[in-house]
């Protein structure tokens, strides 16, 4: 399998399919070629499952402007029903919230409590949009992405894991939708 290697001071190993259907392993610095490869052998099935997803879906038309619009409104509509009740669940406060169309993040939070939502959170299952709720909300307790901030999140979202890793393949289905058009 062909691939390209992204090292940076990351800790853990990861892989990107882009929107071509290429292979991206990002890894830390002093990771030997050796662990990479075994890596890529162990998610080889997952790889080849989205390779494959994503050449197949290069007949996906792009999104139209009138998608865009009812994808913010419908993030907006989650937002107003939910934000209130997780804030209050969690014990935090938030500031102000915005939704835009974000290419590289579902959501963040700063450190005045202002929250910013993609619009293509619409496109996400109920459960996995709360996920990124819970997720940004935990931010107002721990601005970091420490195993403290990650245990924070599994007590309000004990499926976070599984929500986490089918947030990023619905954000790499919407990205392809962008990239054909």
């Amino acid at each position: 399998m062909e691939y390209s290697v992204i090292r940076s001071d990351r800790r853990t190993l990861a892989v990107q399919i882009t929107g071509g259907g290429k292979v991206v392993v990002r890894a830390p610095w002093r990771c030997s070629e050796k662990r990479i490869e075994n890596f890529l052998r162990e998610k080889s099935a997952w790889i080849e499952k989205h390779v494959k997803k994503i050449r197949e879906r290069k007949t996906l038309p792009p999104i139209t402007t009138e998608e865009l619009k009812m994808l913010k409104e419908k993030t907006e509509n989650h937002l107003r029903e939910k934000l209130p009740y997780y804030a209050e669940l969690i014990g935090v406060t938030y500031g102000k919230v915005t939704v835009r169309r974000q290419k590289s993040k579902w959501g963040s939070c700063n450190i005045d409590g202002n929250l910013s939502f993609n619009l293509y959170l619409a496109a996400l299952p109920t459960e996995a949009f709360d996920y990124v709720i819970i997720h940004e909300l935990c931010h107002r307790k721990r601005l970091d992405h420490s195993p403290a901030f990650w245990k924070l999140v599994e007590k309000f979202c004990p499926d976070y894991k599984r929500l986490r890793f089918e947030v990023r393949n619905v954000y790499s289905e919407m990205l392809l939708r962008e990239v054909i058009g």
